[in-house]
Parts: C-alpha cells; sequence; structure tokens
C-alpha cells in the first residue's frame, strides 16, 4: 500500500501534466461534430451509398467549405443483417452545423449527382451533434480518400 505522501505527489504530478494541456485546449477553438449513421443489409446497398458519399455528399460538403470529411466503413461481419457506414463531418462553430443543410440544397451540382447515386431504400439513423472534450477539441486528417 503506498503512502499518503506517495499519493499526494502523484496527484500534484497528475495536476501538474493535466493543466498545461487545459490551458492549451482553452486557447484553441472547438468544433462540433455530426455523425451520421448509413445502415445496409448487402453489398449492393453498400456501393449505392459509398458512390453517394463519394461523388456527391463529400464533395458538397468541402464546397460548402467543411473540409476533414470522415468516412468509416468497419469490418463486414458476414452473420450481421445490419452493417454501418459512418460519416463524421467536423464544424467549426454551430452555425455552420445550421447551414449546411441549406447549402446542400442549394447546391445544384450536389443535387444533381445526389439523384445519379442515392437510390432508396436506404436507412439512415437520426444524426448526432457531439461538442469535444477539452483536451482534444478539433479532429485533423491524415490521409484523405476522397478527393475534394
Amino acid at each position: 500500500m503506498k503512502r499518503p505522501a506517495q499519493l499526494l505527489c502523484q496527484l500534484c504530478c497528475s495536476i501538474l501534466l493535466i493543466f498545461p494541456l487545459s490551458i492549451n485546449a482553452a486557447k484553441t477553438s472547438k468544433e462540433y461534430f455530426q455523425i451520421k449513421v448509413y445502415h445496409y443489409e448487402d453489398a449492393s446497398q453498400a456501393d449505392r451509398i459509398e458512390s453517394f458519399l463519394e461523388h456527391a455528399f463529400v464533395p458538397a460538403v468541402h464546397r460548402a467549405g467543411i473540409e476533414n470529411v470522415g468516412v468509416f466503413k468497419p469490418i463486414e461481419n458476414p452473420e450481421a443483417s445490419d452493417n454501418r457506414i459512418f460519416v463524421l463531418i467536423p464544424f467549426k462553430t454551430l452555425d455552420q452545423f445550421r447551414q449546411l443543410d441549406a447549402k446542400l440544397n442549394k447546391d445544384k451540382v450536389f443535387r444533381k449527382t445526389a439523384r445519379l447515386t442515392w437510390m432508396p431504400p436506404l436507412m439512415i439513423l437520426p444524426t448526432s451533434a457531439l461538442r469535444p472534450y477539452c483536451c482534444m477539441p478539433s479532429i485533423t486528417s491524415r490521409n484523405p480518400v476522397y478527393p475534394t
């Protein structure tokens, strides 16, 4: 069992290590995130969702001024009847979050491309809006897959 003095010393060291991180995070602006979850049952639905995201949605979001859009597809489970593709969209402000749908509706290239690639019935869950932790206020993209 550790002595109280050792525990106090470890606690102080931990606070001193974390404190500069929290100050640095407070100086940077926080982003807000939206997560969209697309559900699919078979490979043809997955192909349509991926085509929609690659050719219509992600380029339109880039044109709307949002750079680092993440599209994630977990390893497929052949026994699962419900597979998912996740889309992570970072926003610099809540206004940018609120205005995205209006910008997409006004984007003629998006509307045309979306009509060609999006085919019902595809399921999408309601989206989630998130605010990041203080020590990780933003995300960065390392290897973009879909070009701008």
